[in-house]
């Protein structure tokens, strides 16, 4: 990931970016999250729940069914774990990025199978998969999607995106804890309602959390008023901006 935005990103450790979100992060997410990046807990997960892990090859289902420490419903023995990622054409950024996750994913055993295609073929095939939107969508034509940009806002309620049924919630994600945590958040309500929803949306992972691309603006030093950028739009607002006078 460093590779691909050579270190302009905010991490993605959750629902709210950190480099930006100042007090709206809560004390997990400027912590580093609830899921650090280590291959050797996630392979150990995977053999605790009937996995067998092969590193850099295909882990294969060594003991289905619904037990705790089974692969899990409708899983059959021997079956790979292995997805398919679809995700916008067009952009050398997001191709490092998906190409990291792929090889990340690789050192446990998991395998991802990366296809490219162009913005609206992406939108048409995956689109919002939710019942509001799609009534008798079952979303069986895609597995992982990643359209080119971080799906998530510096907004910290989460409405509109993870609550059920809302019109940006991809991939039909659902959970009654998840919706009273983000009615919660209305205007004037304290920190820790903010906080609780973002901590309860980074264990739960509606989406994965990928690191968020930040834009980068030249501007001569005597040229006041650019910064701060506006964290809701990549648009710039040059009726702010003013001239000042070299230092003497």
């Amino acid at each position: 990931m460093a590779k691909a935005f050579a270190g302009y990103a905010d991490p993605g450790n959750g629902p709210v970016p950190v480099l930006y979100g100042k007090e709206w992060d809560s004390p997990l997410e400027k912590a580093g999250g609830p899921y650090p990046f280590s291959p050797a807990k996630a392979m150990a997960l995977l053999k605790a729940h009937g996995w067998k892990v092969v590193p850099n090859g295909t882990d294969t289902c060594a003991d289905p069914g619904t037990g705790p420490a089974q692969c899990g419903a409708g899983i059959t023995a021997g079956e790979p774990l292995q997805f398919q990622l679809l995700f916008a054409s067009g952009t050398t950024s997001t191709d490092e990025q998906n190409a990291a996750v792929q090889s990340s994913e690789a050192a446990g055993g998991v395998k991802i199978n990366l296809k490219s295609e162009p913005w609206n073929t992406l939108v048409a095939t995956t689109g919002t998969c939710n019942a509001q939107s799609h009534p008798a969508a079952t979303c069986d034509d895609w597995q992982l999607q990643q359209y080119g940009y971080n799906p998530y806002l510096p907004d910290p309620s989460g409405a509109g995106m993870f609550n059920t049924d809302a019109i940006n919630n991809y991939g039909g994600y659902s959970s009654p804890e998840m919706d009273s945590l983000i009615n919660a958040t209305e205007y004037g309500s304290s920190s820790a309602a903010f906080y609780a929803y973002e901590d309860y949306a980074a264990e739960q992972l509606p989406i994965l959390w990928l690191p968020d691309p930040s834009n980068v603006f030249v501007y001569k030093s005597n040229l006041a008023g650019v910064t701060p950028l506006n964290p809701f739009s990549a648009l710039l607002n040059p009726e702010v901006w003013y001239f000042t006078k070299p230092a003497s």
